[in-house]
């Protein structure tokens, strides 16, 4: 995985990094020395992408700041006088985007270290109460039952954590990616839900939650009733209703169940949707490599409904109403518009 690291910014997305410079474990140190010694000209990168991380001084109460205030830190982080004025200068020449990405990163790692943290500081030993964590790669979806009966639908590419045995009061969970829920009502222990974006409380119910690095996070209800909570405002959700993450906004909207939990029944459905919002789609749902043959994508929609359909069915159905061509070998897929 380290011969993929060829910038600073890979660095921040790397988390056994990101918990090296948070902890500085003597065993991760040796580790990333080891990395360094073996090319010097990595060293520079190191210290820059772990003093941008330093300099950020963030803590677990930041795990859910909304996206505005998350800037305002970084802003706040390069006027510091405890960063370099050389680095400061170039901190300040990158992209927006490019910091802003960085501290989701290590947001995402604080956000599990304290969910770790939390549990940890209890009077079971982690050894008697194992966090369980269940993960699905790209291609693959799975249910599972948790420690107190509740269900949950795991979707492609999504993480699951949780202790094995929940504790008198609480049931939480910690979520990467998007899942489905059934909780077991029980009026003395509220369930949660946390992600790196906000966190869903019930206390019986049924819901989905997606909360996948670089969409809108969101929630949306089917039956019972939620509370979503981003850290700057909290709502209520009633069933039929769907939460979304937009910048500082928590926002409520009706949703259609089909394109937003359909998933867990084996369905794909599109309803006018461009051609990257589908492909992306489906390099998720079928763990392919999708690439067009023209640099770019036709301005297209698409509306179909296809329940465990095999990848060659969907394509060709869609390529009926878009008009292309397409080869599938191995894990590649290409496709050629007319």
């Amino acid at each position: 995985m380290k011969d993929k690291i060829q910038t600073a910014e890979d660095l921040l997305k790397d988390e056994s990094f990101v918990q090296w410079v948070s902890n500085e474990e003597p065993s991760a140190q040796r580790k990333w020395e080891k990395w360094m010694h073996n090319d010097p000209d990595r060293r520079a990168m190191v210290l820059e992408a772990k003093e941008l991380i330093q300099a950020m001084h963030f803590t677990d109460e930041d795990s859910h700041v909304a996206d505005e205030e998350l800037w305002n830190k970084i802003e706040s982080t390069l006027t510091r006088k405890s960063v370099r004025r050389d680095y400061r200068s170039s901190l300040q020449k990158r992209p927006r985007n490019y910091l802003r990405a960085a501290a989701v990163v290590i947001l995402a790692f604080l956000c599990a270290w304290a969910f770790r943290q939390y549990f940890q500081a209890g009077s079971i030993e982690p050894i008697d109460n194992p966090i369980v964590v269940r993960e699905n790669p790209n291609g693959v979806k799975s249910r599972l039952q948790l420690p107190d009966g509740s269900k949950a639908w795991l979707n492609s590419g999504s993480k699951l954590s949780y202790l094995s045995t929940f504790s008198d009061t609480l049931r939480d969970v910690m979520l990467e990616g998007e899942a489905f829920f059934e909780v077991t009502k029980d009026e003395a222990k509220p369930f949660t839900v946390r992600t790196p974006y906000f966190e869903v409380t019930v206390l019986g119910t049924s819901f989905s939650v997606q909360a996948y690095e670089g969409q809108a996070p969101k929630t949306s209800l089917v039956e019972g009733l939620v509370r979503i909570s981003t850290g700057r405002e909290s709502k209520l959700i009633h069933p039929g209703e769907q939460a979304v993450v937009t910048g500082e906004e928590l926002v409520l909207r009706p949703f259609d169940y089909n394109r937003a939990v359909g998933w867990k029944d084996g369905i794909l459905y599109f309803d006018e949707d461009s051609l990257a919002r589908i492909f992306q789609k489906l390099e998720k749902w079928y763990d392919v490599k999708i690439t067009p043959a023209s640099a770019g994508l036709p301005s297209a929609r698409y509306s179909g409904f296809h329940k465990d359909e095999s990848l060659e069915r969907v394509l060709e159905q869609m390529s009926y109403s878009v008009n292309f061509n397409y080869s599938i070998e191995d894990k590649d897929v290409k496709i050629r518009f007319h």
